[in-house]
């Protein structure tokens, strides 16, 4: 490669990110438009390498929070704002999967027991509504 053109992307706090293109004797050298259009797209690297290092962090987080989740000795389920399941660890998981008192069945939780099932949805309900601030309650057991 004989010519060639680059940015340098500077990136905050993190280390600055790279671009370069190269051209062999034959193309030619690079023209003053080149080097605008690599200048035009500096904000949009920026921006695009920023949101994919939260996107990164946001995953090592969520990595951090499952094995946490699957290191507790009780079942865990995190539910949506419409009650659906959305996040269970390990041991809910294997509760769910014996089919000996939990079940799950379009994203919603139920027990198989008719009157364990009416204190499990009403605590459900009530920890949807906390969730959604209309509701001033810390859950509960079933």
């Amino acid at each position: 490669m004989h010519y060639s053109i680059g940015l340098k992307v500077p990136l905050g706090a993190l280390p600055a990110a790279y671009f370069s293109c190269q051209r062999s004797k034959s193309n030619g050298p690079f023209a003053e438009r080149e080097g605008t259009v690599h200048e035009t797209l500096m904000p949009h690297l920026q921006r695009a390498l920023s949101q994919y290092w939260q996107m990164i962090q946001m995953q090592a987080k969520v990595v951090g929070l499952e094995a946490a989740l699957d290191a507790m000795q009780h079942a865990v389920f995190g539910l949506d704002r419409s009650g659906r399941v959305i996040l269970s660890n390990r041991c809910a998981e294997a509760i769910v999967l014996s089919g000996d008192a939990l079940r799950l069945s379009s994203g919603m939780l139920s027990s198989i027991f008719p009157q364990q099932n009416r204190r499990l949805q009403a605590t459900m309900a009530g920890a949807v509504a906390a969730g959604n601030g209309s509701n001033v309650t810390r859950g509960g057991r079933c």
